[in-house]
């Protein structure tokens, strides 16, 4: 297991031992140490005990026997007393000195290994635990760097090192939004140009075709000049597609920085439905403008103007001669409605969910002028300026788009 752990945790290990011993033979030898100081100190302080008597007179035997005699009296006690004694020892010489060595090695020596290798193991169970910590960490670390964000790094408990692993699991999940966010963009990407080719394939052969008949028929003016209006429309229609993929591709990238203020609703009807009133008047239809002029919306006027317009445009496509689409507008203390309105043939219970995707037609009116973008770039502009475009409709009568704004406070 050692031979697994980090350099820096096999040399703290190691060095714990090494100080550990230390202690431990240090403690021996000072106990050893002190025992024999106080060995020297009893036997110097038998000696001059011995000279005194015997500079007294006392017999020698009588000597020998206090200095070796073990039993204390109260008249002892009471003369050790009298001479400002009072902690009281018996000296005993070999046996006292035995005693000292026993309590102060021998005895003490078994808790201080007990203490030392209790502290070791306790260091050994840590350190082994960090270094399976860090195993494991690791192996998600390389979970990561394959891809697989699923699982966390520990982060539960206090420190720098579950600090670290916090900031480590941010990092992840910013990878992996990252990662997320390219493989999106990568899908758009290639819808994207799944629907350019395809929007691009039919016109494209259709001029071909067109270009074909007036290169074989040159000396044919009625031919020429049919198939040269047919290029001319073909050539519109190619670049009324391009410019909405252009539109949608910037609002879907997030590259549109809306450059927004207040106009008055009226205002904004106006500029939107003036370019299309010819063609109204040509087709037999009506646009009618029913606004109060103090209702303001904030907004970005270029932008919203093309949203009111796709939808009033819409509205023609699918209408008869005779119909009439009209722009109402209302206003409460949280938000405003713009409602664009038609009394044409409506939209089929099954297509209303889909009104909103790129390309959608209906499959009963195939034939009607437009390329399918027009509703999508306006539900596009619509909420990224905040706000919801919605559509309400029944067959035989008539469709109401309405886009709704929240009022700035």
């Amino acid at each position: 297991m050692i031979r697994q752990w980090d350099r820096s945790s096999r040399y703290f290990f190691a060095g714990l031992v090494l100080i550990t011993c230390l202690a431990m033979l240090s403690t021996g030898f000072m106990s050893i140490k002190q025992a024999e100081s106080v060995k020297t100190i009893m036997l110097s302080h038998d000696s001059a005990a011995a000279s005194a008597l015997l500079a007294e007179d006392v017999p020698a035997d009588v000597i020998a026997k206090a200095l070796t005699s073990s039993v204390i009296s109260d008249d002892g006690s009471r003369l050790l007393g009298q001479m400002g004694q009072s902690d009281m020892m018996a000296y005993t010489n070999a046996r006292d000195v035995a005693i000292l060595m026993e309590t102060g090695v021998f005895k003490q020596m078994p808790w201080m290994m007990f203490w030392g290798v209790l502290m070791i193991g306790s260091c050994f169970i840590f350190l082994e635990r960090r270094e399976r910590l860090y195993n494991a960490v690791t192996k998600q670390l390389q979970s990561f760097m394959e891809g697989d964000y699923q699982h966390h790094l520990p982060s539960l408990e206090e420190g720098g090192l579950y600090k670290m692993f916090t900031a480590i699991d941010e990092l992840a999940s910013s990878l992996s939004a990252k990662n997320d966010a390219e493989r999106e963009t990568k899908q758009f990407l290639k819808a994207m140009l799944s629907d350019i080719s395809h929007q691009l394939k039919t016109p494209l052969t259709a001029l071909s075709m067109y270009n074909e008949i007036i290169l074989n028929e040159p000396e044919n003016a009625v031919a020429v000049v049919s198939f040269s209006e047919k290029i001319d429309r073909t050539v519109a229609h190619m670049s009324q597609l391009i410019q909405a993929l252009l539109k949608i591709t910037r609002l879907d990238a997030g590259s549109v920085v809306f450059e927004r203020a207040v106009y008055t609703v009226r205002e904004l009807a106006v500029l939107a439905v003036e370019p299309l009133m010819m063609r109204a008047m040509q087709e037999g239809k009506n646009v009618v403008i029913d606004i109060e002029p103090d209702i303001t919306l904030f907004c970005d006027l270029m932008w919203t103007r093309e949203a009111i317009a796709n939808i009033v445009k819409n509205a023609l496509d699918y209408s008869e001669r005779g119909m009439t689409v009209t722009l109402v507008c209302e206003k409460t203390a949280t938000a405003v409605r713009l409602m664009i309105e038609d009394n044409g043939p409506g939209i089929a219970p099954e297509a209303i969910y889909h009104v909103f995707k790129r390309f959608y037609r209906q499959a009963s009116v195939k034939e009607t002028q437009g390329v399918g973008l027009g509703l999508s770039l306006s539900k596009a502009i619509t909420e990224g300026q905040g706000g919801v475009l919605t559509v309400q409709s029944a067959l035989g009568e008539g469709s109401v788009f309405s886009m709704t704004f929240l009022t700035e406070m």
